[in-house]
């Protein structure tokens, strides 16, 4: 009998790679992506919906929204109401090389020039949240 090397199969020693969304849970909801609170299949009256931001399966918890009431889940309306959340952090960037008669003119140089853009996810999560500001959208 001849013998010959089997390819690897996806159950070996591979790290589970669902993410949380998909883990039993009290707001899994059985669709990935999408946090739900369901009771007998649909979704629980007054649960909000919500996309997971860690897979960012959906664009929006709306869109997650619309994907369980396309599969029956939960009816079209009543609308939940959506909001903009503003969160305010303090982050810590690191600017080395600064030519300055003094520091506070090195801050103002740096604070002058600053720009998320060229920082290119280079800023450090320093501290809790500041603050939050939240605004009604819609109606």
């Amino acid at each position: 009998m001849e013998q010959r090397d089997l390819p690897p199969t996806v159950l070996s020693c591979e790290v589970d790679a669902r993410c949380d969304c998909e883990a039993p849970g009290y707001y899994c909801c059985g669709v990935p992506g999408v946090l739900a609170v369901i009771e007998n299949g649909k979704v629980a009256p007054g649960a909000v919906v919500e996309r997971c931001d860690a897979c960012e399966r959906f664009a929006s918890d709306e869109a997650a929204r619309q994907k369980l009431v396309s599969l029956g889940m939960m009816e079209d309306d009543p609308r939940q109401p959506t909001f903009t959340v503003y969160a305010y952090a303090i982050v810590q960037t690191k600017h080395e090389g600064v030519a300055a008669a003094s520091a506070r003119d090195a801050a103002k140089a740096v604070s002058d020039r600053f720009s998320w853009d060229r920082l290119q996810g280079r800023a450090v999560f320093a501290e809790e949240f500041d603050r939050f500001i939240v605004e009604t959208e819609g109606d």
